[in-house]
């Protein structure tokens, strides 16, 4: 992954899922701007959400990511007593991505 001196995203490296995408990550006077493949819709919603955080304001493009796989589909079976800032925790490495799998399952929840 390519980073700017000026903007730190390595939050991207503690998400597994993340860690070992092929992307490209630039800031420039226009914003941020990430290219590259990555396999699904929710690692492209991921790298947005967190050069938004970590941005704080600049302008995100992602327009230059690409979805390689026909599936972004995942499914996994809730177990009594987990919460969705749990799940978020064990497959994100970060319980705040929690608003990301509601959005997602928002007609199974």
């Amino acid at each position: 992954m390519n980073l700017h001196k000026n903007l730190d995203i390595t939050e991207v490296n503690n998400v597994p899922e993340l860690a070992n995408l092929n992307i490209k990550v630039t800031q420039n006077n226009k914003g941020i701007e990430i290219s590259g493949t990555v396999p699904s819709n929710l690692h492209k919603i991921l790298l947005t959400e967190i050069a938004n955080k970590v941005g704080k304001g600049i302008k995100v493009d992602t327009q230059g990511i690409k979805v390689v796989s026909v599936s972004d589909t995942f499914y996994y079976e809730v177990k009594k007593g987990e919460s969705l800032t749990l799940i978020a925790y064990r497959f994100y490495g970060n319980g705040h991505m929690w608003e990301i799998i509601h959005e997602a399952n928002k007609d199974r929840i």
